[in-house]
């Protein structure tokens, strides 16, 4: 596998674990379950954690894929540079998770304002990865860019009927 594949199949982790942790840690506080808390909490480390190999991939990624021809060129520093927000993002996130789990193993419970905060960090973190995510879509996919306008079947000699 190059780099580019690499950088593809890994950076959904993020993302899905961002948008399951979300839900894990929502799921804790209408249960006030300290269980289902550290668990959401588990899942934002290790997915901070995982970041960590999206983002070392991302520069090889950028070198395999520059100057292909469905590729826009143009489109790659917005994404890079955008990434680099989340990768902070995921680092506040993931320092935030052990500071609650440390609150979670001494006081067996989270405060509220403690999970609060946890929940928008996270919103806020998944808002970043969606921004990102659809940044690194639009290199090398025309038809999520603005503007794109698919060629009907008569044109191109496809029968769609």
């Amino acid at each position: 596998m190059n780099a580019a594949q690499i950088h593809l199949a890994l950076n959904h982790a993020p993302l899905m674990g961002l948008g399951f942790g979300l839900l894990v840690l929502l799921y804790g506080l209408v249960r006030k379950s300290a269980d289902v808390q550290r668990a959401a909490l588990i899942i934002f480390l290790l997915t901070a954690i995982l970041v960590i190999p999206v983002v070392l991939s991302g520069e090889e990624a950028e070198d395999v894929v520059k100057g292909l021809p469905n590729v826009a060129d143009s489109r790659i520093e917005p994404h890079e540079e955008a990434a680099v927000t989340a990768q902070v993002m995921m680092i506040l996130l993931g320092i935030a998770s052990l500071g609650g789990l440390y609150l979670l193993h001494t006081q067996k419970s989270l405060k509220l304002v403690a999970s609060i905060s946890l929940l928008v960090l996270s919103a806020i973190a998944l808002l970043v990865m969606l921004y990102v995510s659809s940044l690194g879509g639009k290199i090398s996919h025309p038809e999520l860019r603005a503007g794109y306008a698919r060629v009907s079947g008569s044109e191109t000699g496809d029968d769609d009927d």
